[in-house]
């Protein structure tokens, strides 16, 4: 492992890669409002060099649109929906792939991975906020699909729990596929941590006795999703992520090179911890020091 501290090791760095896969929550921004000090710089220097740069996104409460949204009040204005691939974009992909036209969907999540859904030419049914549509419920559905939701209810819950649990009088097999868009534990903040998806999908593994689907970081379905629609050289392609157990273990399965930056969830100490094949290719502060060091 490199730990990049210099102009050399920085622009070393840059020049053995072409396409780049960043992270968001801890690599970009911490809460949206605002982003890391120096990213916005460093995003805007690597796409000046006419580098690839993809943003692989495990957050599951907010849609594509709404991060280009985010993307373009930092002034990344060149950043399209094209650009962005997240957990619940890929969770609609997958579920596209695996089910008929038309099944039903139970969709426990907020809004983001709901409009990612309704792209789709599937059915989907969520709880709406003030829960008025609850008595409109199917009998049964065809998958129950995880994200994160900020209006989470024991309702909604109970409803997925049910659903999860569901037979086949024939089969004798469940009846829904239980997928989620990813399981981290939390969503770092500007001032702390909320519960993540992870946290959601764990109530209902143990309250349901199954294992879902995995779509989001590390699951390699997240890079089958990308590679689906963008040719990568994974030896010139590097992942850029704040945690060694999401971000770098994905890198490490998709066979490209990892930067691990401190900018976010994981720590010197975790890193110190890691063994030695399951560290990152390179690490630094953050984002923001390659542009420093370079610029020195």
């Amino acid at each position: 492992m490199i730990e990049i501290t210099s102009a050399s090791e920085a622009q070393a760095f840059i020049n053995g890669n072409d396409t780049f896969l960043f992270d968001c929550d801890g690599v970009i921004w911490l809460g949206y409002q605002t982003p890391i000090p120096g990213s916005v710089e460093a995003l805007q220097y690597l796409h000046s060099l006419g580098k690839r740069v993809i943003f692989v996104s495990n957050n599951s409460l907010h849609s594509r649109r709404d991060f280009v949204d985010i993307f373009h009040s930092f002034g990344l204005t060149h950043v399209s929906i094209d650009d962005i691939f997240t957990s619940t974009s890929a969770a609609a992909q997958y579920i596209t792939h695996i089910s008929p036209i038309h099944n039903n969907i139970f969709v426990l999540g907020g809004p983001g991975i709901v409009e990612e859904l309704e792209l789709t030419n599937l059915r989907i049914f969520y709880i709406n906020e003030d829960g008025t549509n609850y008595d409109a419920r199917p009998e049964k559905v065809d998958a129950v699909i995880v994200g994160l939701d900020s209006k989470l209810s024991y309702d909604k819950l109970a409803l997925a729990n049910t659903y999860l649990r569901h037979v086949n009088d024939t089969s004798g097999a469940y009846e829904a596929e239980f997928i989620t868009t990813n399981m981290d534990n939390i969503l770092v903040m500007k001032d702390g941590s909320l519960p993540g998806t992870g946290s959601i999908s764990s109530f209902l593994i143990y309250s349901s006795g199954r294992i879902p689907t995995i779509i989001g970081k590390p699951s390699i379905k997240l890079l089958d999703c990308i590679t689906e629609k963008l040719h990568i050289d994974p030896k010139r392609t590097c992942m850029v992520g704040d945690r060694l157990d999401t971000d770098i273990v994905f890198g490490h399965k998709g066979g490209i090179n990892t930067l691990l930056v401190f900018s976010g969830y994981s720590t010197r100490k975790e890193l110190s911890e890691t063994p030695t094949d399951k560290r990152p290719t390179f690490a630094c502060q953050s984002i923001g020091d390659l542009v420093k060091f370079i610029a020195q």
